[in-house]
């Protein structure tokens, strides 16, 4: 089996030679993986992600005691002259927090509903403070990982080592290159010229020959027919620009 370009960009098969035919499918195979290297490795920067080496984020009401999450802090909140809680549990719900409207950077104001009636109001305020330690990186020590509260992890953002510039667009104009890009390879708009009759039946050659091997192959090959048939030129720079 031979891979091909016809003069009209039509991808096609020459003959069905059996004893070519792992050969061949290897070399297909090769081409699959650099496309999905190019689309993998087409980001310019990455975000990387680690738990701290120690603390994290504790949260402290309006009368500085500690708690290790919001909703503790909220639930916790009590009349500093009787102590007794001012949202207990058989009550009020807690909903969440939102940040705080005269310290929105510093302070969270407690959510609740009131269950008797099912009100909801801002009530009592928490603030997060980070005690986390975050690990030295191993690789690209200069970039430190900074803890966010947010996620209650360690981040930083490392440049790619092996930046790609943008894949060209494809040309508005080209109708068939615009379907097979909407599917994925796939002529989802019928947009693109049809295969000859016999593409068709070396493509049927192919798959016989691949059901034949299934009765002895361990594993067998999964196939259910050609992810595409057709590839037309703006279409292949778009996905091959960089080789």
């Amino acid at each position: 089996m031979d891979i091909g370009i016809q003069r009209d960009t039509r991808v096609y098969l020459k003959g069905c030679d059996w004893g070519q035919l792992i050969c061949r499918t290897g070399r297909f195979l090769t081409a699959q993986l650099f496309t999905l290297f190019i689309m993998i490795t087409s980001a310019q920067a990455a975000v990387e992600s680690v738990p701290p080496i120690s603390g994290g984020t504790t949260w402290i009401n309006s009368y500085s005691e500690s708690f290790p999450s919001a909703e503790a802090a909220c639930l916790g909140l009590r009349d500093p002259y009787t102590y007794r809680l001012f949202y207990p549990s058989d009550k009020y719900a807690f909903m969440g927090t939102v940040p705080n409207l005269a310290y929105p950077t510093v302070w969270q104001d407690c959510l609740w509903t009131y269950l008797p009636t099912g009100e909801s109001f801002r009530g009592g305020s928490v603030r997060p403070v980070a005690d986390a330690v975050c690990p030295i990186p191993t690789v690209n020590p200069d970039i430190k990982y900074v803890y966010r509260i947010t996620t209650g992890k360690c981040e930083r953002t490392v440049p790619d080592p092996c930046p790609i510039d943008p894949l060209p667009p494809i040309p508005t104009d080209d109708s068939c290159a615009q379907s097979l890009h909407a599917g994925s390879g796939v002529d989802v708009r019928a947009a693109c010229p049809q295969i000859s009759d016999t593409l068709k039946s070396q493509l049927q050659c192919f798959a016989n020959k691949i059901i034949a091997t299934n009765v002895t192959a361990k594993p067998s090959i999964s196939y259910s027919g050609p992810t595409a048939t057709i590839r037309n030129v703006n279409y292949q720079t778009h996905l091959l620009f960089h080789f």
